[in-house]
């Protein structure tokens, strides 16, 4: 077979493979406004659990008295949550900011094992079980984040529910600082208001993302906090899907986060969670595999689900390569060079209105306004496609160096819902 002919067979096979996967997406977009909600029952306070809200933090002396005064200043009973600081590996005076904020700290150095996935498993076993065994869940914040008034109530009307991992309703603090925050804000927002519900509508179940989640603490009281990859959220996420659990989407339970303003800075981090997201595929794709082929119909869903969003990054490497055979074949053509090169601008043009448009329509289901993140509905085309380059990088080149970003914004809660003057999704 002459190479032009395997070229065009390998074109068929990647083209099929890469309209399935969007099919699957674009199913999951539809689902979110063509299926009803089901309504849950409304869940009367019988009890108020006891939290512990843990933060992880390495020198974050400039944010993290605002987050523990947010969380202070929580309408729920005070004596039944506890803020607790893991000040890793810190060399400013974080520790001594957040005591004085109120918080209780432990303080944590191991050069050798970084990043907040080490400080997790190190605390938790430093709580042990009996440790864990005081409150009824935990909540994970990061040190840039503001929680809203009423956030802890709205976890425990969740967790009184039944529901035993919930991702709280993450909003950028500093949508219209610049195009790249910008951006962040409308891609969270497609993450909470298309692909969570979406799955929530049909029984599956999300992952948390990084921040802003809780989770009851018999998930972990035997075992404690077990995560090693870049990605501690997913790959716990992962963990207890395999065990039948669920994760679902706290709406009414609102947090605030600092998006990167750079472009540089926000590849960096991109980049950290691509290498993540491929450690956990390495690490669950044959459980999940398995999973797919037994037990219920639901959890076989289930299983299907998570294999394609574990095999995310390597699908932008079949669309890569793809699109490159699609354009050697158009070259051995009779088509000349300029119009090939017409050709392809005409497709990223089409792909950059198309992501303009798609973020613009988000925005509006969201019912933000739309001078908010101006800046970002013209970045975000760039963004998304940017995420092309930072997957294929993380397949072929690994640095798992943590580098942290630094945090600056130094809003209170009040300050900062006065200059978004947003509701928050519902």
């Amino acid at each position: 077979m002459k190479a032009i002919e395997i070229l065009k067979v390998l074109f068929t096979v990647l083209s099929i493979t890469s309209t399935a996967i969007l099919a699957y997406q674009l199913f999951l977009v539809l689902s979110t406004f063509l299926i009803k909600e089901k309504k849950k029952p409304k869940v009367e306070i019988t009890k108020y659990n006891k939290f512990a809200i843990i933060i992880a933090a390495r020198n974050e002396e400039m944010v993290i008295g605002n987050l523990i005064d947010s969380l202070m200043q929580q309408n729920y009973p005070r004596e039944l949550y506890d803020v607790i600081v893991i000040a890793d590996n810190c060399t400013d005076k974080t520790a001594l900011i957040a005591a004085q904020h109120g918080a209780q700290v432990v303080e944590r150095e191991n050069l050798r094992e970084r990043g907040k996935g080490y400080a997790l498993n190190w605390f938790f076993d430093l709580l042990g079980k009996e440790g864990i065994k005081q409150y009824d869940a935990f909540c994970i914040f990061d040190a840039d984040n503001l929680a809203d008034e009423d956030y802890l109530a709205a976890m425990n009307c969740h967790i009184n529910a039944g529901d035993k991992i919930l991702q709280g309703n993450r909003e950028t603090m500093n949508p219209s600082d610049t195009w790249v925050s910008g951006s962040y804000a409308i891609y969270f927002w497609t993450i909470i208001k298309i692909f969570m519900k979406a799955r929530q509508k049909l029984g599956l179940s999300g992952t948390v993302g990084g921040t802003g989640f809780a989770f009851t603490s018999d998930l972990i009281q035997e075992t404690g906090w077990r995560t090693t990859t870049l990605t501690e959220d997913i790959e716990f996420s992962l963990q207890q899907i395999l065990k039948g659990y669920e994760v679902v989407p706290a709406y009414d339970a609102v947090f605030y986060d600092e998006q990167p303003t750079t472009f540089r800075q926000s590849v960096r981090q991109r980049y950290r969670w691509t290498l993540g997201s491929i450690q956990c595929m390495e690490k669950f794709i044959g459980a999940y595999l398995k999973g797919v082929f037994k037990g219920s119909l639901k959890q076989r869903f289930i299983c299907f689900d998570q294999v394609l969003s574990l095999v995310s990054v390597p699908c932008t490497a079949v669309f890569a390569v793809n699109a490159a055979i699609g354009i050697t074949l158009q070259s051995f053509g009779k088509i000349a060079w300029y119009n090939l090169l017409f050709q392809e601008l005409l497709a990223v043009l089409g792909t950059f209105v198309f992501i303009f448009l798609s973020g613009l329509i988000i925005v509006l289901l969201c019912k933000k306004p739309v001078k908010l993140v101006k800046k970002g509905l013209f970045g975000f085309p760039l963004f998304m496609m940017s995420w092309l380059y930072i997957n294929l990088g993380a397949i072929f080149y690994r640095n798992t160096t943590w580098k942290p970003i630094e945090h600056t914004n130094k809003a209170s809660l009040r300050e900062l819902k006065k200059q978004l003057a947003t509701k928050p999704i519902e």
